[in-house]
């Protein structure tokens, strides 16, 4: 049976112009030297937690 394919735009209706923009911070963790990326992080935090080895982090 072939595979029935999803239509990106059902309605045939134009779609509007979208743009996104993101920043991204990335972290490396002082005990396990992983690192990990957050997108718009708050600038403000200072704490963090390393997703890997979850060692608290304080980012200066």
């Amino acid at each position: 049976m072939p595979e029935k394919r999803l239509e990106k735009n059902p309605s045939k209706k134009p779609l509007p112009n979208r743009r996104s923009e993101e920043s991204l911070a990335h972290f490396a963790c002082a005990k396990c030297a992983k690192w990990w990326t957050i997108g718009d992080a708050p600038a403000r935090k200072k704490l963090w937690y390393c997703p890997w080895c979850g060692t608290e982090q304080k980012i200066v």
